[in-house]
């Protein structure tokens, strides 16, 4: 083992070094089904043209098991996504019973008598349905 003493010049030199960014992401803290292959450590350079080792993520476009929706309830007594409404009282809104019963308190009525809630779907068949103003 060799020793070497250290001056207080190269000291000084050795902190104004600029440093290796570190950064560790854990993949274990991510879901193994968004992968399409396993993590991997690989050689990259960096912005500023210096050279380090990264993770690779190659990851899929949708997860297995991950459901998407429903965005829109088919009547009150379910709940969709969120909305973020820029009306009277803003603000971000889960869509349910609360929401469109504030809407239609406002005069926007996205509901029938039967709480059945106006869904327009472009990509099918089937139009808007007809609701009455409040």
């Amino acid at each position: 083992m060799t020793i070497r003493k250290m001056t207080p010049l190269s000291a000084s030199l050795l902190l104004l070094t600029p440093g290796m960014a570190l950064s560790n992401p854990d993949p274990a803290q991510f879901a193994s089904t968004a992968f399409t292959q396993e993590p991997e450590i690989v050689d990259c350079t960096l912005e500023d043209g210096s050279e380090a080792k990264c993770y690779e993520f190659t990851a899929a476009y949708k997860p297995e098991a991950l459901e998407i929706g429903p965005f829109c309830p088919t009547n009150l007594d379910e709940t969709g996504g969120v909305w973020d409404w820029d009306g009277e009282a803003a603000g971000l809104y889960r869509l349910d019973r609360a929401f469109f019963e504030m809407l239609a308190d406002q005069g926007y009525r996205f509901y029938d008598e039967n709480g059945d809630v106006a869904i327009s779907d472009p990509g099918s068949a089937r139009g808007p349905m007809s609701i009455m103003p409040a």
